[in-house]
C-alpha cells in the first residue's frame, strides 16, 4: 500500500503533468510570423547553428533590432535565449535534414525552425511556469480543482499565453525566477535548502538576468531573500550562500563572455550600439535599458484598461492581494509571499521607468510578463484556502481572462500599438466577421497548424469570415476534453487520498514533517 507521502506526490507529480501537456499542446497549436524582437534572437540561433558565430552577418536584415560594431552585425538582445534554443535548433536541422538559414534575402516570416525554437523555449518555460504554479497550490494546501485552475488559468487566462508562442524573452525569464523562488523556499522552516537547492536557485536567478536584463532587480531580490533565509541556519548557511554564488558565477561568466567576444568589453552591451536612432539615443552605455524616474501617472494605464491594463488582460490578478494576506499569516509562506509582492512592484517599477512603456506592437502589458508568475502566488493563496467561493471567483475570472487571451492570440498575438482600444477595435471585428481594423497589417487570424495545413480555412472565398473562427474548434475541444481527464483523475486521486489517509491538512503535515 502506498503511504501517504507517495500519495500525496502522486497527487502533485499528476497535475503538474496534465497542466503542462494540456499548456504545451495549447501553444503547439500557435505559429506566428515572425517580428523584429523574436527575429533578433532566432538569427543568433542560426548564426551560432550554421555558422558557430555569434555574428548574424547576412541575418540582418531580418529585423531592425540590432546591434553593429564595425562592419558586423549582432543582435541587441541578452543571448541567454538564444543559448537555450540552439540545441534544439541543431535537432531539428539533423532530424529533419532542415537547410541553414539562407542569408542576405528579406521576408521569412514562416521558416520551419521558428516554430520548434519557439515552442522547445517559450512554450515548455511558459508551460513548466504554469505545472508549477498547480503544485505550489497543491502544497500550500490548495484541492485539485483550485490547483489546475492556477496553473491553466497563468497559462491561458493571462498575457503569458501569447508569449509562450513567441520567441521573446519574458517567458524564459519569469520561469527561471519562479524556479529559483521556489527552490529558495525550499527546506524545513528556520533552514535553507540543500546544497543542489541552493546552487540552482543561483543559477536560475543569474540565467533570468542573462536572458532579460530588465529582470535584474528581481534577481537581486531573489539573493536577498536567499540570503535572509539560510543565514538563520548559523555555519551550514555560510556554505550555502558559496554555493549560490557559484551558481550565479556560470551565466554570469557566459554574459560576459559573450559581450567581450562581440563588442571588446565585459560590461558592454548590445544595447550600447543600437543601429536605430530612436532607440541609440535612448539605450547608452552608462543606462543601458534607458531608464528614468518612475512616471507615475502611467501607473493607472498600466493596471486597467484595454491599452495596457494588467487586470483587463489578466483580471484573476484582482484576487491576488487576498492571498498574499492569507500567506502572509502561515510562517511557512511568509517569505515566499513578501518576495512576490516586492518582485511584482520590482517589475513595475521598471515598466514606469521605461519610456518605451507601452511595449510596441503587443498584447497588454509586455513588459509586465516576467513578474505575472509571483502576481499567480497570491492568486494560490486565494485557492489555498479551499473557499469554495475563492474557488468560483478565481474561476469565474479565469474564463474572463481566457476570452481576451484567446481572442488576441487568434489575431496574431501581436496589435500596434497605434490601436488605442486594441480589443474593440482589432479582436471583435476580426472574430465577428465584420472588416479588418482600419490599417491592419496582415491576415485576420494569425498562424496556426489548421491553417498551415489547410490553409483555405482562413480564405474568404471558401469559409465567410463570419464563420472562419472555426479554425480553432479542434484546439477548444482537445482543451476542454483534456481538463475534463484531468479534473476527473485528480478528484479521484484527492477522494481516496482523504478518505484514506485523513483530511487534506493532515497530509499536507505529514508530508512536511
Amino acid at each position: 500500500m502506498p503511504t501517504v507521502i507517495e500519495r500525496r506526490r502522486r497527487l502533485v507529480l499528476g497535475v503538474g503533468s496534465g497542466v503542462f501537456a494540456l499548456l504545451l499542446t495549447n501553444y503547439a497549436f500557435w505559429w506566428h510570423g515572425r517580428d523584429w524582437n523574436a527575429a533578433s534572437r532566432l538569427m543568433l540561433v542560426y548564426a551560432l547553428g550554421d555558422r558557430g558565430t555569434i555574428r548574424i552577418n547576412g541575418l540582418e536584415t531580418q529585423t531592425g533590432d540590432l546591434a553593429r560594431v564595425g562592419a558586423n552585425y549582432y543582435t541587441e538582445k541578452q543571448p541567454g535565449y538564444s543559448v537555450l534554443g540552439l540545441p534544439i535548433y541543431l535537432v531539428v536541422r539533423a532530424v529533419s535534414g532542415l537547410e541553414p538559414h539562407p542569408v542576405g534575402v528579406e521576408g521569412f516570416p514562416r521558416w520551419p525552425a521558428d516554430y520548434w525554437v519557439t515552442l522547445g523555449v517559450s512554450g515548455v518555460a511558459t508551460a513548466w511556469t504554469g505545472a508549477l504554479l498547480s503544485g505550489l497550490a497543491l502544497r500550500m494546501g490548495s484541492g485539485s480543482v483550485g490547483a489546475i485552475l492556477v496553473g491553466l488559468g497563468y497559462g491561458l487566462a493571462t498575457p503569458a499565453a501569447v508569449y509562450a508562442t513567441l520567441a521573446y524573452s519574458h517567458p524564459l525569464a519569469a520561469a527561471l525566477l519562479l524556479t529559483s523562488a521556489v527552490l529558495i523556499g525550499m527546506g524545513q522552516a528556520g533552514r535553507g535548502p540543500s546544497g543542489w537547492a541552493a546552487f540552482g536557485a543561483g543559477f536560475l536567478a543569474s540565467y533570468a538576468g542573462a536572458t532579460e536584463l530588465a529582470v535584474g532587480p528581481v534577481c537581486a531580490i531573489l539573493g536577498i531573500w536567499f540570503i535572509a533565509r539560510t543565514l538563520r541556519s548559523g555555519g551550514e548557511g555560510l556554505g550555502q550562500v558559496v554555493l549560490f554564488g557559484l551558481g550565479v558565477l556560470g551565466p554570469a561568466l557566459m554574459l560576459l563572455g559573450y559581450n567581450t567576444w562581440a563588442f571588446g568589453n565585459p560590461l558592454d552591451t548590445g544595447y550600447a550600439h543600437l543601429i536605430l536612432p530612436r532607440f541609440r539615443e535612448l539605450h547608452t552605455a552608462s543606462n543601458p535599458l534607458g531608464l528614468t524616474w518612475p512616471r507615475w501617472d502611467r501607473l493607472g494605464r498600466l493596471l486597467w484598461g484595454e491599452y495596457r491594463g494588467l487586470l483587463f488582460y489578466a483580471p484573476m490578478l484582482l484576487v491576488a492581494p487576498w492571498g498574499w494576506w492569507r500567506l502572509a499569516r502561515e510562517p511557512r509562506w511568509r517569505g515566499l509571499a513578501a518576495t512576490s509582492v516586492a518582485a511584482v512592484l520590482a517589475v513595475l517599477g521598471v515598466n514606469l521607468s521605461y519610456p518605451e512603456w507601452t511595449g510596441g506592437w503587443t498584447t497588454g502589458p509586455r513588459l509586465l510578463v516576467p513578474g505575472l508568475p509571483f502576481a499567480m502566488v497570491g492568486v494560490a493563496g486565494v485557492v489555498a484556502g479551499r473557499s469554495r467561493l475563492g474557488v468560483v471567483v478565481v474561476g469565474v475570472l479565469t474564463v474572463l481572462g481566457l476570452v481576451v487571451a484567446q481572442g488576441f492570440q487568434g489575431v496574431g498575438g501581436r496589435v500596434p500599438e497605434t490601436y488605442e482600444h486594441p480589443f474593440q477595435q482589432v479582436v471583435v471585428p476580426h472574430w465577428t466577421g465584420r472588416g479588418l481594423a482600419p490599417g491592419w497589417v496582415g491576415d485576420r487570424f494569425g498562424g496556426n497548424l489548421v491553417t498551415t495545413f489547410l490553409p483555405w480555412m482562413g480564405d474568404d472565398r471558401v469559409v465567410p469570415p463570419s464563420m472562419q473562427w472555426l479554425q480553432f474548434v479542434p484546439l477548444w475541444l482537445w482543451l476542454m476534453v483534456g481538463t475534463g481527464l484531468l479534473v476527473g483523475w485528480s478528484r479521484r486521486v484527492e477522494r481516496g487520498l482523504e478518505g484514506g489517509c485523513g483530511p487534506v491538512r493532515e497530509v499536507q503535515a505529514a508530508e512536511e514533517a
